[in-house]
């Protein structure tokens, strides 16, 4: 990973570091053993707070959470105590998710959802899709 110790007493420089080493750095998925090195590195190369980066076990308030309903019907969502979310398959109370495990399945008041970590994948899933006909003149 080019010079990078996690046993050294100081942090390396993070101006030494090639965007390479950053990038690879940021998508390296690390046993339990090595994510306390793993964090501090981030913290040292100034990589963004992100949902994608930074793995908890249960969800939080102020995360955000991927509503899986079915292969057409996902949603994400910002946990706030108060907030509910309507949708077809009835409502979700936002307290309903705060401590569940992700991937967790949740009643809603007609069905059932999953509350889903956010992923690149399910990201592309989630954001809405619009297209436009360009005619070239």
């Amino acid at each position: 990973m080019g010079g990078v110790d996690c046993n050294s007493e100081k942090p390396p420089d993070s101006s030494s570091a090639t965007e390479a080493e950053t990038d690879s750095l940021a998508v390296t998925k690390l046993a339990d053993s090595e994510k306390k090195c793993h964090k501090s590195l981030l913290d040292e190369v100034n990589v963004p707070n992100s949902d994608f980066l930074h793995s908890k076990e249960k969800i939080e308030e102020g995360d955000t959470v991927i509503i899986y309903v079915n292969f057409g019907s996902t949603y994400a969502v910002k946990v706030r105590r108060g907030q509910t979310l309507t949708m077809r398959y009835g409502a979700l109370r936002h307290e309903f998710l705060i401590g569940k495990p992700y991937g967790s399945r949740v009643s809603a008041t007609a069905g059932y959802i999953y509350a889903l970590r956010g992923s690149p994948e399910l990201w592309t899933r989630t954001l809405p899709h619009r297209t436009q006909i360009l005619y070239t003149p």
